[in-house]
This record gives C-alpha cells, structure tokens and sequence, in this order.
C-alpha cells in the first residue's frame, strides 16, 4: 500500500479530501478525514478510561487504540502527559523519588494478526522517555501539580502508524507497574483516518 497524502500548510485541513498517491493520482476513492485525537483507553476505543494511573504490578492493565471495521487510522504522532505532586527526577517516574519503573513501557502494534514490539528497551525514566520523544517538558505553574508532556512524531521519522480495522488492528501498551502514585498518565494519538 503506498503512503497516503500527507496534509501540509497549503491544504485545506478541515476538508474532506480523496487520498491521492505523490503523483496526485487516488489511491482508492476513500474520503481523508483529517482528524483524529484519541486517546489509549482500556477498551480500545474513545468512551474508555483514559488515565492509565493504575496499579499493573501484578495484573498487567491494557490501554490501546483500535479502529472499527470501516476505518482504517493514520497515526502521525503521539502526545504524552503525566501529572503528579513535587519534584521530578531524570532517573523517576513522576515523583516516586528517582526511583525508574521496574518494568516500563513498550508500545506493540498488532498487524492483520501479527503482535510487533515498537522499542529494543522499555521507557523505565523521564530519561528513557525525552530519549525517544522531542519537546520533553516539565514544568508546574503556581502551586499546583507538576507535568511533564513530550510528542513523539511519527512523520518526522517515517510513516505514520497505520491501524486497519477491516483486519483488526492495534496499538497498545501495558501498564506492567504501580502507577497509583501518579495524579494521571495520558498517551494521545492524532492523525487521520479512512473509511475502507
């Protein structure tokens, strides 16, 4: 399958448009709609829990995104957030006093049936995490709970994440520690979608 389109400054973003190939040809007659902002949720889909602060340690928690049937997503980036009380640390998870997950996170992919692993390493730190994503940031405005948010950009390396729901694919991690400590953790994915 060639790459769809990307949207640039000159397109008109809140237009639906038919996909075309680099040489303008369409690919497939389907509609680009161009946005999708959803977040992982513990049931795949946009009614979901979000917050993925949850206890995994001894029962791991799913948190994931997948398309129905008559969709197929384009992925482009990804946007992370934590919230938490006091002071972060490089070599932490939120303010856990520095102290890096036990196990982390690692994204899969599952295609037409196949699982694929995203990293060699699990993200166990902010360390790992501004390793891998671009704009890390931490920051706490007045008295309030301090965050850090970072965006992954997955144009800016390649392709977009594609996630077909005609053969039930998905994107997921699982929250394999203690989180609790955490006021919330939140994984957005943006992009684009399809109608097969």
């Amino acid at each position: 399958m060639k790459a769809p389109k990307i949207y640039n400054a000159n397109d008109k973003f809140w237009s639906a448009t038919t996909l075309v190939d680099v040489n303008g040809v369409p690919t497939n007659g389907g509609e680009m709609h161009p946005l999708i902002v959803h977040p992982l949720s513990d049931t795949g889909t946009i009614t979901g829990s979000f917050n993925m602060a949850v206890n995994g340690s001894v029962t791991p928690q799913r948190f994931s995104i997948a398309p129905p049937s008559d969709r197929t997503y384009y992925i482009t980036r990804i946007i992370f957030y934590l919230l938490d009380v006091g002071s972060f640390d490089s070599g932490g998870w939120g303010n856990n006093g520095g102290t890096p997950l036990t196990n982390g996170f690692t994204p899969y992919k599952v295609e037409n049936g196949t699982t694929i692993q995203g990293l060699a390493d699990a993200v166990k730190s902010h360390g790992d995490l501004a390793a891998l994503m671009y704009d890390i940031t931490n920051a706490q405005w007045g008295s309030g709970a301090a965050w850090v948010t970072g965006r992954l950009t997955f144009t800016k390396i390649g392709y977009p994440v594609v996630l077909n729901g005609a053969t039930s694919d998905s994107w997921y991690i699982d929250v394999r520690d203690d989180l609790t400590h955490l006021l919330e953790q939140k994984l957005t994915m943006e992009g684009y979608y399809v109608i097969n």
